[in-house]
């Protein structure tokens, strides 16, 4: 199926303007408009080959209820810290997300897998990180390492960390300090 950019933000504006939004929440969706535009055009490029592709997302976003809303076809998953942690709830990303199943984890101390959740997770066509791994205090490797895992044979892995370029980040980068914890791979 191909992307159709008209429609998505027919969506866009359905979505952001047809509920009540905070001030915050409206400055989000419209900062990050055109990056989910992006992300929305990858995947119905590389999801095309897929009659039921399998979607995993990883960080629960306020455009994850986009997926199902335009692509229809696809089976979704998704991964959120527990609700203890200020994650999205079951609840949320079964029923306003479109989800098919969602599963908890502690990222920082939790590893995902195949083999992860009852039932396991299992293998995706398609997994999507977006704006996560930056705000993980833990080995980037092996965080990515488990998210190659989680793909099918010929799968692709969505990985995007712009919230690194921040002015905080920036700010420790112009008075010559490292940003980044160092980690031993």
């Amino acid at each position: 199926k191909a992307f159709d950019p008209q429609a998505y933000r027919e969506l866009w504006q359905r979505y952001v303007h047809g509920a009540p939004r905070s001030d915050v929440e409206l400055k989000y969706f419209t900062y990050h408009q055109d990056r989910y535009e992006e992300l929305f055009g990858a995947m119905a490029a590389w999801l095309a080959k897929h009659e039921h592709p399998k979607v995993l997302e990883v960080g629960v976003a306020a455009f994850t209820p986009f997926y199902r809303r335009l692509f229809p076809e696809i089976t979704l998953t998704t991964v959120d810290r527990p609700m203890r942690m200020f994650g999205a709830s079951n609840e949320y990303c079964l029923n306003e997300c479109g989800a098919d199943r969602h599963y908890e984890a502690d990222l920082i101390s939790q590893r995902l897998s195949p083999d992860f959740g009852t039932p396991p997770l299992g293998d995706f066509d398609f997994v999507i990180c977006t704006e996560v791994i930056e705000h993980l205090p833990v080995n980037p490797v092996e965080f990515i390492g488990s998210l190659l895992s989680l793909l099918s044979a010929g799968g692709h892995l969505y990985l995007t960390t712009p919230n690194f370029f921040s002015i905080h980040t920036l700010g420790k980068i112009a008075r010559r300090e490292n940003p980044q914890s160092v980690f031993p791979k």
